[in-house]
């Protein structure tokens, strides 16, 4: 019978405490009951690496100088795809999904000179009076711990 103490007593109690499921598991993954759980990367950090990358500036306000005159772009430079919805003017809200560094342009028939936008920034829900013919950047804030929506050109 193994030392109460050891390392091998732990293992087995962990191993009876996990019970046959979780041990038919840790035996087809291979995991020892001693190894450690890597920390993953929170969400939203990699925009730090987008903003780093040689000639992201550059790459940024050229996508914000296209930028249609009725129309506002949201360039998307966090790591996930993000959704915002914006009030068409008339009588509905529409739902936009924008993949990891890419973009998309609202265009709002019947706006005049501004769209109202809203987005969650992982903990609420925002409200954003985005002005036609601008960019904005749908980033992650480390500041903030959040997603945030701000203006990169008008």
């Amino acid at each position: 019978m193994p030392s109460r103490r050891g390392p091998r007593f732990r293992r087995v109690a962990a191993l009876r405490s996990m019970g046959l499921a979780g041990l038919a598991l840790q035996l087809a993954l291979g995991i020892s009951a001693s190894d450690a759980q890597q920390p993953r990367r929170p969400l939203g950090s990699a925009d730090v690496e987008f903003s780093q990358a040689p000639n992201a500036a550059n790459a940024l306000g050229t996508l914000a100088s296209g930028t249609p005159r009725d129309a506002v772009r949201i360039i998307n430079t966090g790591n996930a795809t993000l959704a915002i919805s914006y009030w068409d003017g008339q009588s509905n809200w529409h739902d936009v999904t924008i993949a990891s560094t890419s973009y998309g342009d609202v265009k709002c028939a019947s706006c005049k000179d501004k769209i109202d936008i809203l987005y969650n920034d992982g903990r609420s829900q925002k409200a954003l009076r985005a002005i036609l013919g601008s960019a904005y950047q749908l980033y992650w804030s480390r500041e903030k711990q959040a997603w945030d929506l701000a203006i990169l050109s008008r």
